[in-house]
């Protein structure tokens, strides 16, 4: 059972005397025991039943999320079920203060529960209690007073709907409500909490502050509020007309999570002085888990060079890192293709992010390669280096075996600033031995949402790029080639760059 804490809810019923020394109920093992004095008179079983009151002849019975049932005692003291009201959250208990009556909910409004004299229970909005009075000035005669949110209490909506950077709540014209106005979310989330009430930990609503957005349209019976870069808001939250400041965070917005993500960009290029044409591609896609891991992988970039060899170097990323909102290290594997043997091998990935992945940050992956060492083909002697032959009479025994190394392969860095509340500036520069370089400087234009669910990116830049081709030639060294056990010249390579500038563009996708 769900039983959640709140603050206290005014319930004006208008009744002649509370009966509790001679009339009273309890809850035990789900049911709503009646007694008399020492007498028991009838029970009620119900599911959810948290607290029962007797009023004058009607009782009343806290059923958490399924309102508050209402029965009135008949001339036998017999229950005869009057409705069921039902209300924004779950009706946990019931206090007395003199003849008012207040009940405990799962909510921060004040809904006026009204005891008519046929025993019916009406629910009445407490924001057009608020705002009932009247004023002259209108051409009406009369205008709406705004709530003084520092003298009553807040009025209480719900977000009915939820589209991205955009949510819908609950009240409208009608409540008050107007444009620029700010409202307060609190998330319904359920987290692990530990219950006063029942000393035990359970599961219960966070209501913590997601968002504080202002209202950009409004209907009769609804409105919409803006929900800022590194907010949050879903269907269910409680939202509240409040006066604090703004929360939307455009250089340390907090990143969804449980979030999906797609990326990636192209960048064709002319050769300048050459008749060639190549691009640089990437895609990647990662996704941000509950805690802090994040996972990504793809080709983080891909050369395309339509030449005489039409070489096509490229890199494959894998990264598992510890995620936070404002920093990120992972530590991974890949895989280089160049366009010679000495660069294609598997990689050793490390991944930096300082800042924040929407806001002001700061980002570098590094990789690095295990190949041969270069000279592992030659050895030292000079009697071999003339085309001798060494103690066994084996041209090419050099008595060693093959040595490996880690070698740095790649750096890629990215700088993102923002400049509004819907456009960062980037600068991107990317170099790899595989064969590939680009720098670039543009704008990353939130075209939709805020960062979290349902956000659309389009970067967009200017820069230059190139792509090397690489060719074997023959060197004045002789080294032992292990394959043919011969004696021969060494084999080099030469590398040819080709590139011009670019304009690039890109897309970003999130979803759950």
């Amino acid at each position: 059972m769900k039983y959640v804490l709140g603050i206290f809810i005014a319930v004006s019923l208008f009744v002649s005397e509370i009966y509790a020394d001679q009339m009273n109920c309890k809850v035990e093992n789900g049911q709503v025991i009646v007694n008399e004095k020492e007498s028991e008179l009838f029970r009620i079983e119900s599911s959810e039943v948290f607290d029962c009151i007797i009023a004058d002849q009607y009782l009343m019975v806290a059923r958490g999320s399924e309102g508050i049932e209402v029965y009135r005692l008949n001339k036998e003291k017999k229950p005869e079920k009057l409705q069921n009201i039902q209300t924004y959250g779950e009706v946990v208990r019931f206090k007395t203060d003199g003849q008012q009556i207040y009940a405990v909910l799962a909510t921060y409004s004040q809904i006026p529960l009204v005891l008519k004299p046929d025993g019916k229970v009406s629910v009445t909005s407490f924001s057009n209690e608020l705002l009932n009075k009247k004023t002259a000035g209108s051409v009406a005669g009369v205008t709406q007073q705004k709530p003084d949110l520092k003298e009553q209490k807040r009025p209480e909506g719900k977000v009915i709907e939820v589209t991205p950077g955009y949510a819908i709540i609950n009240l409208g014209s009608k409540d008050g409500i107007e444009k620029n106005m700010k409202f307060e979310i609190l998330s319904s989330e359920l987290k692990k909490t530990y219950n006063l009430r029942t000393k035990s930990y359970e599961m219960m609503p966070s209501l913590e502050q997601t968002a504080v957005s202002p209202v950009v349209q409004v209907s009769e019976d609804r409105c919409m509020i803006r929900i800022g870069r590194g907010n949050r808001a879903y269907v269910g939250d409680v939202a509240l007309l409040t006066e604090k400041p703004l929360s939307e965070s455009l250089y340390a917005p907090s990143y969804e999570k449980d979030l999906q993500r797609i990326y990636g960009r192209v960048a064709p290029f002319i050769g300048v002085e050459t008749l060639t044409v190549g691009t640089l591609i990437s895609l990647m896609y990662d996704y941000t888990f509950s805690f802090p891991l994040k996972l990504e992988a793809g080709i983080s970039n891909a050369g395309i060079l339509f030449s005489t060899d039409n070489t096509s170097p490229f890199q494959i990323d894998i990264i598992p890192s510890y995620n936070t909102d404002l920093f990120e290290v992972g530590l991974g594997t890949g895989y280089s293709y160049s366009g010679h043997d000495l660069q294609r091998n598997f990689l050793f990935m490390q991944k930096v992010r300082l800042g924040a992945i929407d806001g002001l940050s700061f980002t570098m992956r590094n990789s690095f390669i295990y190949q041969e060492k270069h000279s592992s083909w030659s050895f030292v002697g000079a009697d071999v280096a003339a085309g001798g032959v060494n103690k066994e009479g084996d041209p090419c025994d050099s008595g060693k075996e093959a040595e490996y190394e880690f070698a740095w392969n790649s750096l890629d860095i990215e700088i993102s600033a923002p400049v509004s509340k819907s456009v960062n500036l980037f600068s991107h520069w990317a170099y790899s031995q595989a064969g590939w370089f680009m720098g670039e400087i543009g704008i990353k234009n939130f075209v939709r949402g805020n960062g979290g669910d349902g956000t659309l990116i389009i970067p967009v830049s200017i820069g230059g790029a190139a792509v090397f081709d690489y060719k074997k030639r023959k060197s004045h060294s002789l080294v032992c080639n292990p394959e043919t056990n011969k004696m021969e010249y060494e084999k080099e390579w030469d590398e040819e760059g080709f590139g011009g500038p670019i304009v690039s563009i890109g897309i970003d996708y999130r979803w759950k």
